[in-house]
């Protein structure tokens, strides 16, 4: 009887697979790789390396000399801010077959960096700062945008960070932290203002980002939930991604960018840890959570191994 149910437990997750990759394949199908919500994507390989994307053809790649944890690119054109790859963090132009360094900050020692985002542009379009998120001595940081930086300002955290991103609404800092913490940092007075967490309900909060229009976005990997949050907490809208073929998720990344007149927010998902793991990407309506498209896969298979998936683009333009 054991070895019965052990044969219909692994048919279901068989059937359930299938099903999750049949209504993907159908929706690309229906939909093409055309589909004009998608913008040109960068994908991060989990064990390093860069794959530009449009339309689901491989347009470029790029080895790096270890893995990548996060990138954001920026106004300049062709210039990405990379963490890890060997270089805790750096800015990277974008050149026939690879990318360039512009400078890095391989010499800064005692640190483990997780995440980090150029703040403060010069008028020629280059970031002066950087804003890091530190896993070794938990903090977030500010310094200086180029090589043997000098730390300007630093807020300790009450837990290792995830992530850090600019809230483009207030400007203050916005922490993703394990145990679920997300946290807005007023950094001129160095005081937490916002923050919510397992009291909202969060049980594996690993990815959050604020919007321009002062919603927050969160993504449970425990439960496959993403919710949108008004700046009183309360919940704005949530959705289960569908489709999901297993619990918890490996990896979860939120982006946000606009293709007029829509506000999009981009899930990018690996369920599971191996490379064999079924991978998906989710555009969803920033201001419902109505999902829009996924894919599973690229043009000519599935996707490669990847820690995250982003819009290729300046995620809020100046002139917006």
């Amino acid at each position: 009887m054991k070895k019965k149910k052990a044969v219909l437990g692994a048919l279901g997750v068989l059937v359930v697979q299938s099903f999750f990759a049949l209504a993907l394949a159908q929706e690309n199908e229906d939909k093409g790789m055309s589909d004009p919500n998608w913008p040109a994507i960068l994908v991060v390989g989990r064990e390093g390396g860069l794959t530009w994307s449009t339309f689901g053809k491989i347009d470029q790649e790029a080895e790096a000399t270890g893995p990548i944890l996060d990138v954001q690119p920026q106004y300049l054109e062709e210039h990405y801010l990379l963490v890890g790859g060997g270089s805790q963090v750096a800015l990277v132009k974008k050149v026939w077959k690879g990318a360039q360094v512009v400078w890095d900050w391989k010499t800064m020692e005692g640190v483990s960096i997780v995440s980090a985002v150029a703040t403060n542009w010069e008028q020629d379009d280059r970031p002066s700062l950087v804003l890091a998120a530190d896993a070794a001595n938990p903090r977030i940081f500010l310094a200086e945008a180029k090589s043997r930086p000098k730390v300007k300002w630093e807020f300790k955290l009450p837990a290792k960070p995830l992530s850090v991103r600019v809230c483009p609404d207030t400007g203050n800092f916005l922490v993703t932290m394990e145990g679920s913490l997300v946290q807005e940092v007023f950094f001129e007075e160095d005081k937490v203002v916002w923050s919510i967490g397992p009291q909202e309900g969060l049980k594996d909060a690993r990815s959050a980002i604020r919007g321009p229009w002062a919603k927050t976005y969160v993504v449970d990997a425990s439960d496959g939930m993403v919710y949108a949050f008004n700046p009183r907490k309360d919940l704005f809208w949530k959705l289960k991604l569908p489709f999901i073929p297993s619990l918890p998720m490996g990896e979860v990344h939120l982006s946000l960018f606009k293709k007029k007149p829509k506000r999009i927010l981009m899930v990018s998902v690996r369920f599971g840890n191996s490379r064999s793991s079924k991978k998906a990407v989710y555009l969803l309506n920033a201001d419902t959570g109505k999902v829009l498209s996924w894919r599973d896969r690229m043009e000519k298979g599935e996707y490669p191994d990847f820690l995250k998936v982003l819009p290729d683009l300046a995620v809020y333009q100046k002139k917006q």
